[in-house]
């Protein structure tokens, strides 16, 4: 089944831990009755994958310190293995937040020729993925919250 990543916004860490008491640990994209806005991300980990995307999008080389991905749920990850979530970051979230849609198509192609995608996605559905993550990112600004990450292996 792999590791399954979800992305959603939040007003910050209590909110996130809050959340996670309400579902138990499980993804945002299991709440009921109640709107959560979340994007089911398969294969697209914050600091691999949306790393590079985020890295062309800046026009910049990849590192590993461009999406930090700091945990931020469960308090005590020492022994921990999941699920837990991670904090996009500032970077990643405005890089996001201000990309162009006209951009998406030719990002989702270079995107999908990178080492972890290459044969293995369509750029079409990245370029979805790609425009889900910028549009809850412009949500998650203009509400003045964060981009986080739910992690499950």
């Amino acid at each position: 089944m792999g590791v399954l990543y979800d992305y959603f916004h939040a007003r910050d860490t209590d909110a996130v831990v809050k959340l996670m008491a309400e579902t138990g640990g499980h993804s945002p994209l299991t709440v009921q009755n109640r709107q959560i806005d979340a994007v089911e991300a398969k294969g697209i980990d914050p600091t691999v994958s949306l790393g590079q995307v985020i890295a062309m999008i800046l026009d910049l080389e990849w590192s590993t310190h461009l999406v930090p991905a700091d945990a931020v749920w469960p308090a005590d990850l020492e022994w921990h293995e999941g699920p837990w979530v991670l904090d996009v970051g500032e970077v990643a979230q405005r890089a996001l937040a201000r990309l162009d849609e006209a951009r998406i198509p030719d990002l989702a192609t270079r995107w999908a020729a990178t080492e972890e995608f290459r044969g293995q996605a369509d750029p079409a559905d990245l370029a979805r993925g790609l425009n889900d993550l910028s549009a809850l990112a412009r949500l998650a600004s203009a509400t003045g919250e964060r981009l986080y990450c739910w992690v499950c292996l």
